[in-house]
């Protein structure tokens, strides 16, 4: 007589995801891991972007994986990565030399650096939550950086399309 035992997995496929949204607007820093249980390894994964594999680093979107266990059993997870918004420096300079940087977007804190067009010596730097003052600062073509708090920067270094010329304050003579 023949004997034939079948064993069937001691649960189903099962996942648990882990993210890390994109840190710079663009970025291609995003991750995904899953964690997978149950079912009978080894597992396949098929993303809908192409990928396999349990991590994956992505741009922000959505995502889907398609986990398959050795027995043919799948389960699908999808999740969605997202990115903070670009950010938006402006400024306002008096005639006091005092230049007025307000930024939004990005992630707070900010810190600007302002740099001397000619020299790119370092003027002046702060770090602050949206708005800052930086007073007296030297008549001339200046040069401005800014970052946020995950390191995304906005460097303004094309003297052609966003040099910021500090006028040199009237006198009366």
């Amino acid at each position: 007589a023949i004997s034939t035992t079948i064993s069937e997995p001691s649960s189903a496929v099962s996942s648990a995801i882990s993210e890390s949204h994109v840190s710079c607007p663009s970025g291609t820093d995003g991750a995904i891991s899953l964690s997978v249980s149950g079912g009978t390894p080894p597992y396949s994964y098929s993303w809908s972007n192409g990928f396999s594999g349990s991590f994956v680093t992505l741009f922000a979107g959505t995502y889907s994986c398609l986990v398959t266990d050795a027995n043919g059993f799948t389960v699908t997870d999808s999740i969605s990565l997202s990115e903070p918004t670009a950010m938006v420096v402006n400024y306002i300079i008096d005639t006091l030399n005092n230049i007025e940087y307000q930024i939004q977007g990005g992630t707070s804190p900010y810190t600007v650096s302002i740099y001397d067009g000619i020299s790119s010596n370092l003027i002046n730097s702060a770090n602050f939550a949206s708005n800052y003052i930086f007073q007296n600062i030297p008549c001339g073509v200046q040069i401005y950086e800014a970052s946020d708090s995950n390191n995304c920067y906005q460097l303004c270094n094309n003297m052609t399309n966003c040099e910021l010329t500090v006028p040199v304050p009237f006198s009366n003579s």
